[in-house]
């Protein structure tokens, strides 16, 4: 049997021990469009209507999409809460969301880093006790999947 093969039986071994949610599976075929629509706008401005169309494509197909309060493209129409952490009440979204990409934008050079401390909620949670849990974090993902992919 192949390296690979042998890879992807390991996997599927897995699998067949875990339940597996279709959301997660649509979520997971729809963060390739969303990194495609990434690379292809790079270096455009950073605006709500980008952000707000990753959201539709991210959760297009997904029960989250069926559900009228879940505001898919939009911003969020109920309060929520990541990881026990307070977000934005609804009511703020639109004007933090304005400050934080007009002080995104206003950055000549954006580094990694510049990227997760905006966006990643759960990295900056930790940030204050420790600065590198936050890269740390996405790197590690970063080779979990890459490690998924040469499974394929």
């Amino acid at each position: 049997m192949a390296k690979k093969d042998k890879k992807v039986s390991a996997v599927v071994k897995q699998v067949e021990n875990e339940v597996l949610n279709v959301d997660d599976v649509v979520e997971t075929a729809n963060h390739f469009r969303c990194v495609d629509l990434v690379i292809d706008n790079a270096k455009a401005v950073l605006t709500e209507k980008f952000i707000q169309e990753l959201h539709l494509v991210l959760k297009n197909g997904t029960s989250d999409s069926r559900k009228e309060w879940f505001a898919v493209g939009d911003y969020k129409k109920v309060p929520n809460k990541v990881d026990s952490m307070d977000t934005a009440l609804p009511e703020e979204v639109a004007d933090k969301m304005k400050v934080l990409l007009k002080d995104y934008n206003a950055k000549e050079e954006k580094t990694f880093e510049d990227i997760l401390k905006i966006f990643y909620y759960r990295g900056l949670k930790e940030w204050s006790n420790e600065k590198g849990y936050l890269q740390d974090t996405c790197l590690v993902a970063q080779d979990k999947y890459k490690a998924y992919s040469e499974l394929l």
